[in-house]
């Protein structure tokens, strides 16, 4: 009577610690290792059937009832977690694949500040797109984003040259009236300086 109290007791215990699994949230459930689990409490079950002693039948079945439907609701939460999460994971690549296309479409613009603000808000909504990043999709991205403003670059490079060529001469300009002083004729002066002030303006 004893050893059937016992075994009753480690059955049902069993049952339960297969029932705590399925109790959890499905984004708690370590899937692999909880799946391992449960394979491993069914060879346990196997073990106290062959070991005994019997409990009656009624109460066998009762505990088995419940632990097989333990086991066939793991499973079919396990399929539908990871039907979900990869519905999800496609919904982030399809997200991310339409901010791509856009980044592309923008990418040879010269309207420097309106496309760096573009940019920016680009930018802003991969970050609140759902995380699970594809390096593909992250490498595209970053390569029109990096076209543009390379070429923003090259472009900031041409008009600081610009502007430090035209500084150049127009201190060699200011060189050319300083020579002027002091002004012994007044005519020749007055030419000169008419000749500096238009190559100032050009």
């Amino acid at each position: 009577r004893l050893a059937k109290e016992q075994a009753l007791a480690e059955r049902t215990s069993l049952v339960e610690r297969a029932e705590a699994i399925l109790a959890k949230e499905s984004s708690k459930i370590h899937w692999k290792q909880s799946g391992q689990l449960l394979r491993d409490l069914l060879e346990e079950w196997k073990q106290m059937q062959r070991r005994g002693p019997r409990l009656d039948k009624s109460t066998e079945d009762e505990l088995w009832k419940r632990f097989s439907a333990t086991r066939t609701q793991f499973d079919r939460r396990r399929r539908q977690y990871f039907s979900e999460l990869d519905e999800r994971q496609g919904q982030a690549k399809r997200v991310k694949e339409e901010i791509i296309a856009r980044a592309e479409a923008l990418k040879d613009s010269t309207n420097w500040g309106e496309t760096s603000a573009a940019f920016r808000d680009l930018m802003e909504q991969w970050k609140r797109a759902p995380r699970r990043e594809d390096d593909a999709l992250w490498a595209r991205f970053r390569s029109a984003q990096q076209a543009f403003f390379d070429a923003r670059h090259r472009n900031d490079l041409a008009v600081d040259s610009e502007y430090q060529a035209n500084l150049s001469a127009k201190e060699e300009l200011l060189k050319e009236a300083e020579a002027l002083l002091p002004i012994t004729n007044h005519e020749e002066a007055k030419s000169a300086l008419r000749s500096i002030q238009d190559r100032w303006a050009e």
